[in-house]
């Protein structure tokens, strides 16, 4: 049986790890909007998550609106696919995992 300490401070852990991820979700939107990128940590899953994930996102969501924008560059298409390219990888990205790994080597290099 956990004492209210231990449940208290078991909370606001949980409370911090979802602050991390929360950070990490605008930051992954923004990286993935200027066409920068994002290194995915969390122990064995490391990968980096930056343009042509964006453009493979593009292509899976609708490979023919995209191809016909890129060939008549009709730009609002484009931008159009980005921001709903972006939004799919933000919300398949496991942020709260790779908080949680965050949050745990803060906590043992305590």
């Amino acid at each position: 049986m956990k004492s209210h300490m231990q449940r208290q401070r078991e909370e606001d852990d949980a409370a911090e790890i979802e602050k991390l991820a929360a950070k990490l979700k605008i930051e992954l939107k923004a990286d993935l909007t200027i066409d920068s990128h994002f290194e995915v940590t969390g122990g064995a899953e490391e990968k980096v998550i930056d343009r042509w994930n964006v453009v493979d996102a593009m292509r899976d969501l609708d490979d023919d609106a995209f191809l016909w924008a890129v060939i008549t560059q009709d730009k609002a298409i484009l931008k159009d696919l980005k921001a709903r390219a972006i939004k799919k990888i933000v919300a398949d990205t496991d942020l709260m995992r790779m908080a949680a790994w965050e949050f745990k080597q803060t906590e043992v290099a305590a």
